[in-house]
C-alpha cells in the first residue's frame, strides 16, 4: 500500500508525493491554501483562495467534485459526512460530502484562519482574525466556549490553531 503526503504550495496546485514517484492535481485557478485527507484516505478535499473546495479521487488522481464556496478557504476539516471550512468572509461552512450542498454556516467576528476538531469529532475549535478561539459543539451547532488573552494576536490569516489533550482536559495550542 503506497503512503501519500498531501502538500500545499502557494499555487494552484495540491501535490501528491511517494517514495519514487510524485502526480499534481490540477484544477484550481487560485493558491491552494488547504488539503486535508478525508478519512478513507482515498480522498482529498482542498481550499483554495479561487472561492472552491475540491475533492480529489486518488485512485483515478481527477477532481470529482467542485463546489463554489463564495469566499477564499483558509482551513478545512473533515469527518465521516462533513467537510467544514473556514473562510476569508468569517464564515465557517458545513458541506455534506455526498452534494454540494451546505448544510449549514456560522458566522464568526473575524476572518476564519484555522480549524481542528478534538479526537472525539464532536468539537471544532476555530481561529479568527478578531484575535479569538472558540470551541463550537456540533452536537447542539453553538460556541460553547471563547477564549482571549491580552497577548494573544492571529497575526496572519495563515495562524494555525490545534487540540491537544493535556492531563484528561483539552488545550487549545
Amino acid at each position: 500500500m503506497a503512503m501519500y503526503q498531501a502538500s500545499m504550495a502557494l499555487d494552484p496546485l495540491v501535490v501528491l508525493g511517494t517514495v519514487g514517484t510524485q502526480h499534481t492535481l490540477t484544477g484550481h485557478s487560485g493558491k491552494v491554501l488547504s488539503a486535508k485527507f478525508l478519512l478513507d484516505n482515498a480522498r482529498i478535499v482542498s481550499g483554495s483562495h479561487d472561492r472552491t473546495l475540491k475533492l480529489w479521487d486518488l485512485r483515478s488522481k481527477v477532481c470529482i467534485k467542485t463546489v463554489f464556496a463564495g469566499s477564499s478557504c483558509n482551513d478545512i476539516v473533515c469527518t465521516e459526512q462533513c467537510v467544514m471550512s473556514g473562510h476569508f468572509d468569517k464564515k465557517i461552512r458545513f458541506w455534506d460530502i455526498r452534494s454540494e450542498s451546505i448544510v449549514r454556516e456560522m458566522e464568526l467576528l473575524g476572518r476564519i484562519t484555522a480549524l481542528d476538531l478534538n479526537p472525539e469529532r464532536t468539537e471544532l475549535l476555530s481561529c479568527s482574525r478578531d484575535d479569538l478561539l472558540k470551541i463550537i459543539d456540533l452536537r447542539i451547532n453553538a460556541v460553547r466556549q471563547t477564549f482571549s488573552a491580552p497577548g494573544f494576536k492571529c497575526g496572519s490569516d495563515w495562524t494555525r490553531v490545534v487540540f491537544r489533550a493535556v492531563g484528561g482536559g483539552r488545550l487549545a495550542r
